[in-house]
Parts: C-alpha cells; structure tokens; sequence
C-alpha cells in the first residue's frame, strides 16, 4: 500500500488533472500520523494492540478505497488524513505487538525482519504494480491497494492467534494477547 502511494499517487494527481500538489497530500498524512501517535500509546497498552491494529487498517481500506474512487482535491486530502492516521494507528501498533511477543534478545532480529519485509514491499511494488497499470490503470493500482489492506486485515483478524476465535476476540479488543512476554 505505501509502495503504490509512494510510486503512483503523482501520477494519478496528474492523469486525473486535479489541482492538488502531491507535496500536500503526504504533508496532511504526515500530520495525522504524528498527531495520532502519542494519544494510541498510551490508550493501546491499556486495550490491547488487536483492536489498534484492525482500526488502523480500516482507516487504510477507506484511504485506498477514496483514492481509487473519488478524484478531487479535496477527497485526495481526506484521503491523505485517512492514510496517516492509519500508519499512525498501525506501525507503532505492530511494532508494540512485535515487542510484546518477543524476549529482548530476539527483538533486534524481528524488528530488522520486518523492516526488510517492509523494504522488499516497496522494492517490489513499483516493477509488478508498474506492469499492471498498463492492464488495471492508475486508479485500479489503488483498488489492488484497497484489497491489499483488506486482506491484510481479514488475515490479522483470523490469524492473530492460536485459533479462528481467539484471533477475532483479539483483534475487536475483547482478548488478551496470549502471545505477549512483557505484559
């Protein structure tokens, strides 16, 4: 998802000839990401990182989906707040998550895993999401990137834990992290 915005969003601003500055839409989802943080610290250790993470991805499904959809200037700015508040919601969250399922001494090695997974997304997102606009178009790059967070949310929400119920009770807030080693 982030690789599609990174790589594509300018391009979809100039195809769609809307009198926005991507420069605006990366500020408006930088500001929300920011502004968002600090107060999900603290409310997410007392509720639990499940429920933080689905929100988060919600808040992605509804970004990608105005994006792929809705082309003003002004849905691209709503757009740009519903992104940062999203990455604002879901990285710290996973992070956090990250932490709380593993010993100190594992963690330096998971968090650098994840963000090379996070990297090898990028790296991948331009050449396979590039050949396939030519196919789905611009717009059609952000309805794969809609249904990427919905999948990624339909897997945490079924995979989060040791079974089909647990994973939901977790993710909607109502279980505990069975997973955890420092709560």
């Amino acid at each position: 998802m982030f690789g599609i915005l990174s790589s594509f969003l300018p391009l979809l601003i100039k195809e769609q000839n809307i009198p926005l500055n991507a420069g605006i839409f990366y500020m408006t989802t930088a500001i929300a990401s920011f502004m968002i943080r600090l107060p999900i610290a603290n409310i997410s250790d007392r509720y639990g990182r499940g429920i933080f993470i689905s929100a988060g991805l919600c808040f992605y499904v509804l970004a990608m989906l105005v994006i792929a959809t809705v082309h003003t200037r002004l849905a691209l700015i709503g757009a740009g707040a519903l992104e940062g508040i999203g990455s604002g919601i879901v990285i710290p969250s996973i992070m956090t998550l990250l932490s709380d399922r593993t010993t100190p001494k594992e963690r330096g090695f998971i968090f650098g895993l994840t963000w090379l997974g996070f990297d090898l997304g990028m790296a991948a997102c331009s050449p396979i999401i590039g050949t396939l606009i030519v196919i789905i178009g611009l717009s059609g790059a952000f309805a794969v990137a809609c249904g990427m967070a919905i999948l990624a949310l339909v897997i945490f929400v079924t995979q989060s834990s040791s079974t089909l119920k647990t994973s939901f009770l977790f993710a909607i807030g109502l279980e505990k992290d069975r997973y955890a080693k420092t709560l």
